[in-house]
């Protein structure tokens, strides 16, 4: 078919159809913060509209094409050094979709929207397909709260993709539930992922450039056995995971870069030393005895189904996360710097964990631990987070204790479905809110300092808000304390009728003493890390298994 005759298949009014396909969504728990569950292969909705259905070839080969409205294609579709651009007078969303009868190749192509506010997306689904020194622009949306519009969305095998170029594309590729597909030598810029790998098997990730992906820049879920070598990722970084820890094997070399530095990947290894070495991330998965030191600038440490791993003298600075620990036991963290990213720690799923003396500063939330069991925070500072200092959620057995949030704009502590607990010691100052509750149980707050916070705290929870003799301070506290004890003769008001029934009529001095050792302790720290790893560059990876 010529390519007049595709603009008439296209315009073909005739061939009016009403496309509704059942809606699921997928309910298996990626618990990564933001990190949407992506949907499954059949997951799409769309409203009343026109669909063509090509049944016959087509092959364009120099060609301007228009899409104004969703496409499926039931037979060969082969554009070649053409320039096809989607565009939707209304705000409805159009789609390509491939079905499993169809073959798509696009050659020196370039595939784009005519403005910003055309939404679409390309989906393989089940037929072969090739795309060769092309380039796609700008597809893929965000739609409700349903789901995702992908960029290019592969389910299918045997299906490759080289020499092309993802520019700003919501998802640029997300493949799904697919085998043998390779991609390779390709430009990714921006997005939300570049490459989004989801229950597949058989796949080879090799030499491509991805370039600030806002979440990762690689994706493996499920996906055993997946090569990925010689990439080159600039702030942006690999997360693997999956049902099980077997899922999470794969072939991830260190010829992988981020920022220029290595990635290195262990899998099932134990007694495993990593030290002074200049690397962009660190994988362990199925590992178990590990020890992480002296680190400066990486920008992701991973830990999936690993145990008792010991990190210290580490900073780290933009991404996504700076350590994320999913489905693991024994975790103790020191002396850590975060810097810039979105979550600083990120925990899921995980039974022990410490952390001591770490600073946060200037990320979106400090750190973020999600149904995690027997929790120690001390000794560490949360200051100017743009949303929350440190969040718990869903977590039992926990200690915050002898720790500074200061300037957290929106939260400086929230605790979210956390079963038995003591919050002792901190001082809470000049955030939006300093310490949020909601939903939980059996939790002690008592010997806090909370200072001028645009809302001192606030629960929907039955809190112990003192100890039986002492609460907290409270700057806004103006009651009189006529015994001079240091304790205030009225209780003090919270929220929804709670009530401080000791609050302390000062301030703690050992809170002020307390910010000013930290500060002066993780400032120290950091010089002499640096100095460490400036002075010793020798590289430590030893593996006694």
């Amino acid at each position: 078919m010529n390519n007049e005759a595709l603009r008439m298949a296209l315009n073909n009014n005739q061939k009016r159809k009403k496309v509704l396909t059942i809606l699921f969504l997928s309910i298996l728990a990626i618990l990564a913060l933001n990190f949407a569950v992506p949907p499954s292969s059949d997951f799409f909705q769309q409203e009343e509209e026109h669909v063509v259905v090509i049944t016959t070839p087509i092959k364009a080969i120099n060609a301007s094409l228009i899409i104004n409205q969703s496409i499926i294609v039931n037979a060969s579709f082969e554009i070649i050094n053409s320039k096809i651009i989607f565009n939707n007078t209304n705000s409805q969303a159009i789609y390509f979709v491939a079905s499993k009868n169809a073959s798509v190749r696009f050659i020196n192509c370039t595939i784009t929207r005519a403005n910003k506010m055309v939404k679409y997306y390309i989906r393989i689904d089940g037929a072969s397909f090739e795309m060769i020194n092309s380039t796609l622009i700008g597809a893929g949306y965000r739609f409700s709260h349903l789901g995702y519009g992908y960029g290019l969305w592969l389910h299918t095998n045997n299906s490759k993709i080289s020499n092309s170029h993802f520019i700003e594309n919501y998802n640029n590729i997300y493949v799904s539930h697919s085998e043998n597909v390779t991609i390779e030598n390709n430009t990714i810029i921006g997005g939300n992922y570049g490459i989004y790998t989801w229950f597949s098997k058989g796949l080879i990730l090799q030499k491509n450039s991805i370039i600030s992906s806002y979440q990762y820049g690689i994706v493996l879920f499920n996906c055993p056995n997946a090569s990925i070598r010689d990439n080159t990722l600039t702030r942006t970084g690999i997360y693997i995971s999956g049902t099980s820890a077997e899922m999470t094997e794969s072939n991830i070399t260190n010829s992988n870069v981020i920022d220029e530095k290595p990635v290195y990947y262990f899998f099932n290894k134990s007694n495993i030393v990593v030290d002074n070495i200049t690397v962009g991330e660190l994988i362990f998965a199925y590992c178990d005895n590990i020890t992480i030191s002296n680190i400066e600038d990486i920008l992701l440490i991973e830990l999936v189904y690993s145990k008792k791993a010991f990190i210290e003298n580490i900073t780290t600075r933009y991404g996504m996360n700076g350590l994320y620990i999913e489905f693991s036991q024994n975790i103790r963290v020191e002396n850590v710097f975060v810097f810039d990213k979105y979550y600083g720690i990120v925990t899921n799923i995980v039974n022990w964990v410490h952390l001591e003396n770490l600073t946060f500063e200037n990320n979106q939330y400090g750190a973020y631990l999600q149904y995690t069991d027997d929790i120690i925070v001390q000794d560490s500072v949360f200051k100017n987070n743009h949303e929350t200092g440190l969040v718990l959620k869903g977590c039992d057995n926990i200690s915050i204790t002898n720790n500074y949030f200061v300037n957290n704009t929106k939260h400086g502590l929230t605790v979210m479905y956390a079963i038995k607990g003591q919050i002792t010691g901190n001082v809470i100052k000049n955030n939006g809110v300093g310490l949020t509750v909601i939903h939980s149980s059996n939790l002690f707050v008592f010997n806090n300092s909370f200072e001028n916070n645009n809302v001192q705290a606030e629960s929907d929870s039955s809190i112990n808000w003192s100890d039986g003799t002492q609460g907290n301070y409270w700057s806004d506290y103006y009651g009189a304390d006529i015994n001079n004890d240091g304790i205030g003769d009225i209780p003090y008001y919270i929220k929804n009728l709670q009530f401080d029934f000791h609050p302390k009529c000062k301030p703690m001095f050992i809170g002020w003493l307390l910010y000013v050792i930290i500060i002066i302790f993780t400032s120290l720290s950091v010089v002499v890390v640096f100095l460490k790893i400036r002075k010793n560059k020798s590289v430590v990876l030893k593996d006694d298994r």
